[in-house]
């Protein structure tokens, strides 16, 4: 009897390990939104003074928002993104130097976009 109480105990055990797998995204896509990040926070270099950790929190909401604007719904979904990312990178950066970003409209619609 206790060999088959054992038996279960792992048969329920390796069944609960199966069912704790999560599906990663493909390699190539999380690489393209590094790169787009990356190439976002370039973009904003010569406008902010960036240091590392600054550089590493754009990287990183950079990096965020091309993830969710691909995998937005619909157009309200992505105002609503572009908005929050606005918000992050405002607080990020500082008043002053997002007035310099949102008056390079180039510059600018790149970053929400």
């Amino acid at each position: 009897i206790l060999a088959i109480i054992i038996a279960v105990g792992f048969s329920i055990n390796s069944n609960a390990q199966e069912a704790k797998v999560v599906e990663e995204p493909a390699t190539t896509e999380v690489s393209i939104y590094v790169t787009k990040a990356t190439s976002d926070v370039k973009d904003v270099k010569p406008f902010v003074k960036l240091t590392a950790d600054l550089e590493k929190n754009l990287l990183g909401l950079f990096k965020a928002k091309h993830k969710m604007l691909f995998n937005a719904k619909d157009d309200a979904a992505k105002t609503s993104i572009k908005e929050g990312i606005e918000m992050k990178l405002t607080s990020l950066i500082g008043r002053d130097n997002f007035a310099k970003i949102k008056a390079n409209t180039v510059l600018f619609e790149k970053l929400m976009n």
